[in-house]
Order: C-alpha cells, then sequence, then structure tokens
C-alpha cells in the first residue's frame, strides 16, 4: 500500500456521507485491523485455557479410572480379616473391619438414627477412594433405596467427587422429587468436610 500522505487531496464517497482524506481512510483502517489483532489474541486466549482444563478433566477422569480398577482388584483379592475394633466418635457407635488395604466401618448415629457403611481403600498405606453408603430412612424396607458418596484421593488430595442416589423401585414411574435428600429423608448435615474428617478419625482410631 502506498503511503497516504502522497494523496493530499479529499476523497469523496459516491452516495454517502462520509468525505474522508486518504490519510484517515488509512488511520480507520489501521485502527480497525489493531482491534481485529486485540480481539484474535482474546480469542486464541480463551482457547488454550479451554483445552487446558478440557486436558486436566481427561486426566482426572483417567486417575478415577486407576483408582476404580484399584479397588476391584483390592476386592478380588481381600484376604483375611486383621481384626476389629468398637468405638464412639462424637455421637456415632462405629464397628471397623480391617483388611490388608481395605477398612469397612459400620456407622450409627445416636441421635438421628442414621446409619452409614465406610468402605475405604488403601494402596501403598494411602488413601485412595472412599464409598459411603446410606440407606433411606424413609424407605427401609427397600434395598436399592440408598445414597452414596465416592471421594477420589490422590497422593492425599481429594481429586474427584461422586454422588450417587438409587431411586427405589417403588417409585419408578411417579417422577423425580426436586430434593432427594429431603424426600428420602437423608442426613444433609453429612457433608463432604464431615465425611472425610470423620472417616480420617476412623483410621486413626482403627490403627490405635
Amino acid at each position: 500500500m502506498e503511503n497516504p500522505a502522497d494523496f493530499p487531496k479529499p476523497v469523496f464517497i459516491w452516495r454517502g456521507s462520509c468525505r474522508d482524506t486518504p490519510q484517515l481512510i488509512y488511520k480507520n483502517v489501521a485502527t480497525h485491523l489493531k482491534k481485529n489483532r486485540e480481539l484474535i489474541k482474546k480469542l486464541i486466549f480463551i482457547l488454550i485455557t479451554f483445552i487446558a482444563f478440557s486436558g486436566f478433566a481427561q486426566s482426572d477422569n483417567r486417575m478415577t479410572r486407576r483408582i476404580e480398577i484399584k479397588t476391584y482388584q483390592i476386592e478380588s483379592d481381600l484376604g483375611k480379616k486383621l481384626l476389629t475394633k468398637r468405638f464412639v466418635v462424637d455421637s456415632a457407635q462405629i464397628k471397623a473391619d480391617k483388611y490388608q488395604n481395605k477398612l469397612v466401618a459400620d456407622i450409627k448415629f445416636k441421635e438421628t438414627g442414621n446409619k452409614l457403611t465406610a468402605d475405604i481403600y488403601f494402596d501403598s498405606d494411602k488413601i485412595i477412594l472412599i464409598k459411603i453408603k446410606e440407606p433411606s430412612p424413609y424407605f427401609k424396607n427397600y434395598d436399592d433405596a440408598e445414597k452414596q458418596s465416592e471421594f477420589y484421593f490422590k497422593n492425599e488430595n481429594l481429586i474427584d467427587e461422586k454422588i450417587r442416589i438409587t431411586i427405589p423401585s417403588v417409585m419408578h414411574g411417579v417422577g423425580m422429587p426436586k430434593n432427594l435428600d429431603k424426600e428420602f429423608k437423608y442426613n444433609e448435615d453429612l457433608t463432604t468436610e464431615y465425611l472425610i474428617k470423620l472417616t480420617h478419625k476412623i483410621i486413626e482410631l482403627t490403627a490405635e
């Protein structure tokens, strides 16, 4: 493109209201190109960020899958029970059975009557998975009515969490309640933080 300074005369745009000099046209074009470059940079940044987060998510999914496979292997070769202990944590009565790479704890809360079963899996003495099942107090006669919380760990750090709620067969075809915890009488105070803290306490007391 030639230097606009070589065109000192105004340029008229036919049937338009614009009457710009070549210098102004050049300036406008340059400004728009600059804005487009900034927009492209932002789009590239967003795309790179999205790809990075997708990569992290896929990595976590692969790790979660490896943990699940490891727990299947532990279950298939569980071995004999090493010890059984009974103790109380807060208002919960606990019976813990220890295996080589697994700890099973039956938990009953005195005040609420809620019952939990915790399956805790280890690899090289480190927690890799905690599964906590809570039967529905509202559907006591149905084995398929339960809430299962799953916590996945890598190097003692929580990397994933899954909550599965099984709808009892008697409810099939009736419709899905808006608040499953409230509808099926699950204890809403049993948060992720509390359950993990309780699990660590169970491990600690079982090891004593």
